[in-house]
């Protein structure tokens, strides 16, 4: 040995260690901790082998479009008096505000439909609707 030593303190330990001994020290280290990851890894691929050997195979994930960028039917054949409104448009056609449009709703002068939140007239009813104010 050449004199020079490392000194490694733990606690109470004291302990002495030559460049050489140091040396040896650190490729045993290296060694078993190639194996050491080799072998986690080998325990991870197996493990996860047999979690999934029961699963069916993996599948693309299906993209579902936002309905905005779906290409929507043309239905031609429809009359354009199906159409349902909403209540701005109810209000313009009428020629009155949308509150009073909202009042004659409430009060089921002008029949709705509901789908969820959203009210809507359809426009025969308001077509019926106008008719009978007429008469």
């Amino acid at each position: 040995m050449n004199g020079q030593t490392t000194r490694y303190s733990k606690g109470q330990s004291d302990l002495r260690v030559s460049p050489e001994q140091e040396a040896v020290i650190r490729m045993y280290a290296e060694r078993v901790g190639e194996k050491i990851g080799r072998l986690v890894s080998e325990i991870i691929v197996d493990s996860l082998t047999l979690l999934w050997a029961d699963k069916p195979t993996f599948q693309q994930p299906v993209v579902h479009e936002p309905l905005a960028m779906r290409e929507q039917p043309v239905v031609r054949d429809q009359p354009v008096r199906d159409k349902l409104l909403k209540a701005s448009e109810v209000a313009q056609r009428l020629d009155i505000s949308k509150s009073k449009t909202y009042q004659l709703m409430l009060r089921k002068e002008i029949p709705t439909v509901r789908m969820g939140r959203n009210v809507r007239v359809r426009s025969q009813d308001l077509e019926e609707f106008v008719k009978m104010q007429v008469e």
